[in-house]
């Protein structure tokens, strides 16, 4: 099991995120679970909010790079844009 955290905002809840993620991948043997947790603002930039847990499964982001492209693939696939402030939690499963 790999875990990989990028820049912290939040970090209260991430053990029951990351219980939660591994039960909503599809595959958990090739699929990886990732939870974002941090400022959140609609797309459309009307309004400013936090957001609690954004989850689904993708593969999981090593290094400072690998966690920008993840935030750009994040923002690009869901209806939120991930603010300053921002963590990623992801939890790889691969294997086990």
């Amino acid at each position: 099991v790999n875990t990989t955290q990028c820049k912290a905002c939040f970090r209260s809840a991430f053990g029951d995120c990351l219980a939660q993620e591994a039960n909503n991948c599809t595959n958990p043997t090739t699929d990886s679970c990732f939870s974002a947790t941090g400022c959140y603002m609609f797309n459309n930039g009307s309004k400013a909010i936090l957001s609690f847990v954004a989850r689904g499964c993708i593969a999981c982001p090593t290094g400072e790079t690998a966690c920008s492209n993840f935030k750009v693939r994040f923002e690009t696939e869901t209806n939120w844009t991930l603010r300053d402030y921002y963590n990623i939690m992801c939890f790889q499963s691969q294997g086990q």
